[in-house]
């Protein structure tokens, strides 16, 4: 017993959260990430996107609110990320100290109190202090706002993310689903993360228009001539660049994944029309850019055949 309680109270370098660091992509390594984390029943999800950051190598450091800190055990971010996290401000002023070291911070889940006092300078816990102190340092700051429809659609929540704005905040929209607000996947958190933290919002004010999937030419009713994209690509530049702060519009014929929840999408079943809605959408929306990434089919019958 004796060996074994030495083992174990050694200063031990392996944490199993090492092993998934990198595994999706080195894009921010050798970038530190402050993930803060405010009371909200959508708190545990702040565990994945901790982890999602690892995967793409961030070195991750989590705030937590005191309260938050009431309804989630610090300890399950000290598994996630293999960091102690930190609740409560010290002599050590680590407002300051984190905010130096970071790159980017994200606050995930951000409560309408937390956006509030963040706007208004009310620096009365770690997460709101290190958010005010990384954004007087012109660092990115993310926000993902998360409550109620009800509170999220009133005057005060306008006014506040719109302050937010201005002041320079970054804010991820919140998701509507079925009159709900749906709290964002991790991946789409951290794909906002990396690139607001690579390249800022360099985009935005910006006008764009991309073009994914497959376009179909009917032999008949049943079978077609078409070619396997399955519009990955297209959703993915289309994504980044609304991360970067683009208004984006989505052109699409078949896709075969889910398209990104903010984006408008026109859709497009063979080539013709594809080229329609390109040519309509640039005469209504004069875009800066235009991604061609669908994929047209080369040929098309010259008549359809009705029936099989």
């Amino acid at each position: 017993m004796l060996l074994v309680i030495a083992f174990w109270g050694s200063d031990l370098q392996y944490h199993p959260s090492r092993e998934i660091v990198c595994k999706l992509s080195h894009e921010l390594e050798g970038h530190t990430v402050i993930l803060g984390v405010s009371y909200s029943a959508a708190i545990y999800r702040a565990i994945d996107v901790a982890r999602y950051l690892l995967r793409y190598c961030a070195n991750v450091k989590v705030l937590l609110t005191p309260k938050a800190a009431h309804i989630i055990a610090p300890e399950l971010f000290h598994w996630a990320t293999g960091e102690r996290p930190l609740v409560e401000l010290s002599g050590n002023t680590e407002h300051i100290a984190l905010s130096k070291i970071a790159t980017s911070m994200v606050i995930a889940p951000a409560t309408l109190n937390t956006l509030a006092k963040i706007a208004h300078g009310i620096a009365d816990n770690a997460v709101i202090a290190t958010a005010i102190v990384m954004n007087s340092f012109g660092k990115p700051v993310i926000v993902v706002p998360t409550m109620h429809r009800e509170m999220l659609l009133s005057k005060q929540a306008r006014e506040i993310i719109s302050k937010l704005y201005e002041q320079g905040y970054q804010i991820l929209p919140p998701i509507e689903e079925n009159h709900r607000i749906v709290f964002p996947s991790a991946y789409y958190i951290a794909r906002k993360v990396v690139a607001s933290t690579l390249r800022g919002e360099d985009l935005r004010d910006m006008r764009i228009t991309v073009t994914a999937g497959a376009t179909r030419e009917y032999i008949d009713d049943i079978r077609f001539i078409s070619n396997p994209s399955t519009g990955r690509m297209g959703i993915a530049i289309a994504l980044e660049a609304f991360f970067r702060g683009a208004s984006v519009n989505l052109i699409t014929g078949h896709i075969e994944v889910p398209p990104p929840p903010w984006i408008h999408i026109d859709s497009a079943v063979n080539t013709e029309e594809m080229a329609k809605v390109i040519i309509r959408t640039i005469e209504r929306r004069r875009p800066h850019a235009v991604i061609m990434a669908a994929a047209p089919a080369d040929f098309k019958p010259r008549e359809r055949a009705k029936g099989k």
